[in-house]
């Protein structure tokens, strides 16, 4: 068991351990529901009940990395490189990251939710490019998506969000920042390919 003094270094040592267990049980409650079928329905089918099965822990989880995601953005820059190398290795909490980015598009429903967008955001950049970096370009395409329906333009919190980012690279490709890959996510070819036709779509109607 991990010590130390810090309570946010200890809430994140926390929450790693408690996600975890989260995504262990998820597992055994997949291969328990699924019947050895490679079909898309069986497996999205085995999916969804082993996470009915979790959502209270899901939903208590997030809430308390919500809260983390809220302090990471109101903090001081020093504090929140702190935060970030806090995450590095933590590789369930890594995951958590990238699905906390769903959870929140998941909330953004009206306007006066662009706290929630900013939320989602901080995850990436707490994340902090350690993961697949296609993984964060989808889910962040549908934060962009639900955020423009709510009635949120959610361009300068890309850009904000972006800023109070790391701007080293951690990987050899794409030799990208994390900050670079939010502040730029509207110039991506991921977006423009992806994220602007149904953009365009929406206005159409």
């Amino acid at each position: 068991m991990e010590l130390t003094n810090n309570p946010v270094e200890a809430e994140i040592i926390d929450l790693d351990s408690e996600f975890s267990r989260y995504f262990s049980k998820l597992n055994e409650g997949f291969q328990a529901n699924w019947h050895q079928k490679y079909d898309a329905i069986s497996l999205a089918q085995a999916t969804n009940t082993a996470a009915s099965s979790l959502r209270p822990i899901y939903e208590q989880l997030h809430e308390r990395l919500d809260k983390i995601c809220g302090l990471y953005l109101s903090t001081d820059n020093s504090n929140r490189e702190a935060m970030r190398e806090y995450i590095d290795g933590r590789r369930s909490l890594l995951l958590a990251l990238n699905r906390h980015i769903g959870w929140c598009s998941r909330r953004v429903k009206v306007k006066a939710d662009r706290e929630v967008l900013r939320r989602g955001l901080a995850a990436v950049s707490l994340q902090d490019d350690r993961l697949d970096f296609r993984d964060n370009y989808l889910a962040l395409g549908s934060l962009y998506l639900d955020s423009v329906e709510a009635g949120v333009i959610p361009s300068v919190d890309f850009y904000k969000v972006g800023l109070l980012s790391s701007a080293r690279s951690r990987t050899s490709w794409p030799t990208d920042s994390t900050q670079n890959f939010l502040t730029r996510f509207e110039g991506s070819a991921y977006f423009r390919e992806s994220v602007a036709p149904k953009l365009l779509g929406d206005q159409s109607r």
